[in-house]
């Protein structure tokens, strides 16, 4: 690899981690997530203006067949008296055809669109309901993620040591504590004996006491 391939790859890799490291994945996806809301919000505003002048069309279409039922009544009606007439009475039938054709024609590439919009609302939908899903998903592992690494940053502080060392500097001292009361607890072998002296002496009577009293 050439020097000038290997400082390109160097930078872009570079670059790459510090895109990576400074990209805050949440806005990111709320951003994707504003424009698909944008694009379903346009795209059924269409919608309702494509549905709206096919609902038109239609009623065009049926206004147009309905006078081209008539005019073809019409033109029976003076065939026999009055052939100008009638003759009139088709030309205008035929107009009336011919709009009613277009209309019609019209009315069919509207529902195709109709059509067309409602997969892509349907697609821009499940989509947002996807990455909306997912992003909430995320933001909980991420938490999850957050509370690891400050328990790890915690651990591996001095503080956290320090804590550990006072906690047995503190287990220690009370111990050695405890050892002392002991010490001041233990019997004076000394004076013991003089007690247990005492008390035999004392038994021993009342032992001579009850054998006199038989």
């Amino acid at each position: 690899m050439g020097i000038f391939k290997r400082i390109t790859a160097t930078v872009s890799a570079t670059v790459g981690d510090v895109v990576s490291t400074m990209e805050n994945h949440d806005a990111v996806v709320e951003a994707s997530l504003n424009n698909m809301r944008r694009a379903s919000a346009k795209a059924k505003a269409r919608l309702n203006r494509v549905s709206n002048d096919g609902a038109k069309l239609r009623h065009r279409a049926a206004e147009f067949r309905a006078n081209e039922a008539r005019w073809i009544d019409r033109a029976k009606q003076y065939a026999d008296d009055d052939e100008e007439k009638a003759l009139e009475c088709l030309r205008r039938k035929n107009d009336c055809q011919r709009l009613a054709g277009s209309c019609e024609e019209t009315i069919r590439q509207h529902a195709e669109l109709e059509s067309r919009l409602k997969i892509t609302i349907e697609k821009i939908d499940k989509r947002y309901q996807d990455l909306d899903q997912t992003r909430a998903m995320m933001r909980t592992r991420q938490s999850a993620a957050d509370a690891f690494r400050s328990s790890e940053l915690v651990c591996k502080t001095n503080n956290f040591l320090n804590v550990d060392d006072t906690i047995e500097r503190w287990e220690a001292r009370i111990t050695e504590t405890e050892m002392g009361i002991g010490s001041d607890l233990e019997p004076n072998h000394f004076e013991k004996a003089f007690l247990d002296d005492e008390q035999r002496t004392a038994l021993q009577i009342e032992l001579d006491e009850l054998k006199q009293s038989k």
